[in-house]
């Protein structure tokens, strides 16, 4: 994964983590835009100013003031022991990596078929098959590998479906409305003819 992919999964949220983590991230980078801290440059609240969104997830930047988070980015960056822009980034990727959601490829849908999750999820495509992922979970609430999937399809800009190998508590099939229902077969039919 690169390093801008994994920065835009982070800051939009789309790969879900802590306030620790999320301040980890931030700091490097920081770091990585805008060089060493340099401990006798005071930076005023709003140093950041709408660059905020750069840094710290979408989800969580209500959850605290701005100028906390300008704080604890700040000092965290200035703490860091890699000085290298390479070594910067491979340490957010590597953290990023340790996630459930890394090598997942998310999409937005709703569902009725599974009765302990929200009616919002996201469908994630890997190269091991499909998972069912609710909006706060760290890991995959549902799974079911290529080998558990008889097959799939789409409506165009209305739902993504799989038929699976076992009975679930409301049938074989599971359905996601979804605009883009192609992308994810499509997806996982690469997937599919990979292996």
């Amino acid at each position: 994964m690169s390093i801008i992919q994994a920065v835009f999964n982070v800051i939009t949220s789309e790969h879900m983590t802590d306030p620790t983590d999320a301040l980890e991230l931030a700091a490097i980078q920081f770091r990585v835009k805008f060089g060493e801290a340099d401990p006798d440059n005071n930076r005023g609240a709003g140093f950041l100013g709408s660059r905020l969104v750069e840094f710290i997830p979408v989800n969580m930047l209500q959850q605290r003031r701005p100028d906390f988070w300008e704080r604890e980015i700040a000092h965290r960056a200035s703490k860091l022991s890699a000085t290298s822009l390479t070594a910067l980034k491979r340490q957010y990727v590597q953290t990023t990596e340790r996630w459930g959601r890394y090598g997942h490829t998310l999409f937005k849908c709703t569902q009725n078929h599974f009765s302990n999750l929200p009616e919002k999820v996201h469908v994630a495509v890997s190269c091991n098959g499909i998972s069912v992922w609710s909006d706060v979970a760290q890991e995959p609430d549902v799974t079911f590998e290529l080998s558990d999937i008889k097959h799939w399809g789409y409506h165009p800009s209305k739902h993504f479906y799989i038929e699976v190998n076992q009975q679930l508590e409301a049938g074989s099939v599971c359905m996601f409305q979804m605009h883009n229902g192609n992308e994810v077969s499509d997806l996982l039919q690469d997937y599919a003819m990979a292996i």
